[in-house]
C-alpha cells in the first residue's frame, strides 16, 4: 500500500513539476568565455587576479601580482575589456599572489 502511494506521488510530480536543464537558475546564461591572455612572467600558481572599476569609467581593471623567478615581484594593471597593460611595476619585495595588494 505504501509503495502505491509513493508511486502515485512520483507520477504526479513527473507531470506537474518541470524538471530539466532549462529550468535551473542560470541555465540560459552564456558560459564563461576566455577574453584575453597575457604572459606575465610570474610564477603561475602564485598569481591572484582582482577585478574592480577603479577609475569609474565602466571598464573593469584587472590587477595581478605575483613573484618572479628572480625573487622580485611584479604588479600589473590591465584593461579588463581587452587585456592591454595599463601599467606595471616591479617590486623589490616578495609579494605572494594571494595576499591583498597594497596599491
Amino acid at each position: 500500500m505504501r509503495i502505491k502511494q509513493i508511486l502515485k506521488i512520483a507520477v504526479v510530480l513527473m507531470f506537474f513539476v518541470p524538471v530539466g536543464y532549462g529550468t535551473r537558475v542560470g541555465a540560459d546564461d552564456p558560459p564563461f568565455v576566455l577574453k584575453w591572455t597575457y604572459n606575465s612572467g610570474c610564477i603561475v600558481y602564485h598569481v591572484s587576479p582582482l577585478a574592480v572599476d577603479v577609475d569609474n569609467n565602466g571598464v573593469m581593471e584587472v590587477f595581478v601580482s605575483g613573484p618572479l623567478e628572480s625573487g622580485q615581484s611584479k604588479i600589473f594593471c590591465f584593461y579588463g575589456n581587452n587585456g592591454t597593460v595599463k601599467w606595471s611595476i616591479t617590486s623589490p619585495y616578495g609579494l605572494t599572489g594571494h595576499n591583498p595588494m597594497l596599491i
